[in-house]
């Protein structure tokens, strides 16, 4: 018997990857792999990154969407269909690349083959359990058949396929798989016929069928559904804030929460409460009063920047006011990036943005209309 394991493949963020002048912010940017192989992104760098299929100018595609992850904590998709998929970074967009899954390549399957001996079939017979072994690696066993019993050298008589099934089944004696029960799959059933005739070759569908042994599967993450639309001046979003700030003095992780209302181009509504941690102190800042430069339209890729000022409050007391600062939802409408003025702040903030992820984001509107439409309010 053969027992074959795949093998996780590594994708390493490289430290200082949030660098835009990263020379290697990824390391390998592109991978092949067998289908059905679990493809690991590890952090190594100082902040959160998040890994979502798709481009950067085109936005995610969805096949997969990680949450954000942190130093030394790692995001992984097992790809168990065949395919070309691109992936990135939506806040660190030099962090891209390209996985390209094939049920054709065996790269990373490693086989343990025990009892090779019995493999060797009769004279004048064709190999069978060669034909079943090659078929059955993509699934991660391999079947082993036993010689036929009768003189050595000699071919056995040819039976029917009804005096096969008449004969005791002790007359056919049947090696057992190391005790494990058989795979009670109508794509695998015992091959009957002339011995040292081929058994149907399967396909790659029937291939993905069968289990692959001890190989967990990552779920895709579902998604809120964004509703369509073309241009809008009207529209809410909500979400979270789980971000990582390296300061001189220690790292800071934030989580929290933001909504943001946008009505007739305008900012009706933005606040951001966060409470900051560095494993023994912690403190908290709001993001409030935010007054946009310029009118606000939202795309119909959910992608836009909101460029203005607000006010920053530490634990309840606003201590900046009017800073400058910018808002960018990205990622199709899945991500948020704030980033305030580092100078207005003090350095407080490190220069560094402020990032997290979008629950939900529609259209909204106080009024009723055309055709019977009526939308969420706005206020």
């Amino acid at each position: 018997m053969a027992v074959a394991q795949l093998d996780p493949f590594t994708i390493t963020i490289n430290p200082g990857a949030s660098d835009g002048d990263s020379q290697n912010p990824i390391n390998p940017a592109n991978m092949t792999v067998p289908t059905g192989a679990t493809v690991i992104w590890l952090n190594k760098d100082s902040v959160y990154h998040q890994i979502v299929s798709g481009t950067s100018d085109k936005g995610p595609t969805n096949i997969f969407y990680g949450d954000f992850f942190g130093p030394n904590e790692s995001f992984n998709v097992t790809f168990d269909t065949a395919g070309v998929f691109d992936y990135y970074d939506p806040i660190w967009t030099n962090i891209k690349g390209k996985i390209v899954a094939t049920s054709e390549n065996n790269t990373g399957l490693s086989t343990n083959n025990i009892g090779s001996d019995s493999n060797q079939p009769p004279n004048n017979q064709a190999p069978v359990q060669n034909d079943i072994s090659n078929t059955a690696s993509d699934v991660g066993s391999t079947i082993q058949t036993q010689p036929q019993a009768g003189i050595i050298g000699e071919n056995p008589p040819v039976q029917t396929l009804d005096q096969q099934q008449q004969q005791p089944v002790q007359d056919q004696p049947v090696q057992s798989l190391d005790n494990q029960a058989p795979i009670q799959n109508e794509n695998t059933q015992p091959q009957a016929g002339i011995i040292g005739e081929n058994p149907p070759v399967q396909t790659l569908d029937q291939q993905q069928q069968q289990p692959v042994q001890d190989q967990p599967v990552q779920p895709i993450q579902q998604q809120f559904q964004i509703p369509q639309h073309g241009d809008i001046d009207s529209f809410k979003a909500t979400g979270t804030i789980h971000s990582y700030i390296v300061t001189p003095a220690s790292p800071w992780n934030a989580t929290g929460d933001w909504t943001l209302i946008v009505e007739d181009g305008e900012v009706i509504n933005f606040i951001t409460n966060m409470a900051w941690f560095n494993g023994t102190t912690g403190h908290t800042h709001d993001f409030l009063n935010l007054e946009s430069s310029s009118d606000i339209e939202l795309p119909a890729d959910n992608i836009v920047t909101i460029d203005g000022e607000m006010d920053v409050a530490s634990n309840g007391l606003v201590t900046w006011d009017e800073v400058e600062s910018s808002i960018n939802i990205g990622g199709g409408g899945r991500t948020i990036t704030i980033n305030v003025d580092h100078d207005e702040t003090d350095h407080h903030f490190a220069g560094q943005p402020i990032i997290g992820t979008v629950n939900s984001l529609t259209p909204c509107s106080d009024s009723p209309g055309p055709s019977m439409e009526i939308l969420p309010t706005c206020s």
